[in-house]
């Protein structure tokens, strides 16, 4: 129904830190480091020398080609809080690194996969290097959570993806499925929203 869903306070402070993250990688001049980003100095003035680069939209179609981010034929898209590269003795660029800022707490062992597989996987498709190597940095704790994939890897990547994707890729008619999800959503009828579905989940 394309209904705006109101921004809890969790989410504005995200957007807040990420817009924080996004200024200070992009600006040339050396600036002082937001208080937000503080457990991140080193790395943050690294990701600024290493020619990082903020905030990119990678669209993909079935077929895992590159398409507009809202081309016909879109079926997934990712954005990169950062990203810069790490080049070989003969100064060619063979690693990617994908960076993704969290606000959260970091959950446990797992939790973060299936983002990280799927981050590699688009990275791979956008750029010709052998390895990607993707990190979630946890600002508020400090924390980092990375994994490193190669190029080989990225056949099998794109099947998983694609059986995961074919449910909702066949689905004409988007029927609720109420979860335990549902006690934290704003149309939750429970909290006079206007699903039914999610009253008893």
């Amino acid at each position: 129904d394309k209904v705006q869903e109101p921004k809890a306070a969790p989410l504005v402070r995200g957007q807040k830190i990420h817009k924080l993250a996004e200024d200070y990688v992009k600006a040339q001049a050396p600036g002082r480091m937001p208080k937000e980003l503080a457990q991140f100095t080193r790395e943050f003035n690294q990701l600024r020398e290493d020619g990082g680069v903020a905030e990119q939209q990678w669209a993909f179609d079935k077929s895992w080609a590159p398409s507009d981010w809202f081309g016909p034929t879109t079926w997934v898209r990712v954005v990169a809080d950062a990203h810069y590269f790490r080049y070989n003795a003969e100064g060619e660029a063979t690693t990617l690194v994908v960076v993704d800022y969290k606000t959260g707490k970091k959950k446990g062992d797992g939790a973060y996969e299936d983002q990280l597989e799927l981050y590699a996987t688009a990275g791979f498709c956008t750029f010709e290097v052998s390895t990607v190597v993707v990190e979630l940095w946890f600002l508020d704790s400090g924390d980092i959570v990375a994994d490193e994939y190669q190029e080989r890897e990225v056949p099998a990547s794109k099947k998983r993806w694609a059986k995961r994707a074919g449910r909702m890729l066949r689905d004409v008619t988007f029927a609720a499925t109420p979860n335990f999800a549902c006690r934290w959503c704003a149309f939750n009828a429970t909290k006079g929203g206007p699903c039914e579905e999610g009253r008893t989940a």
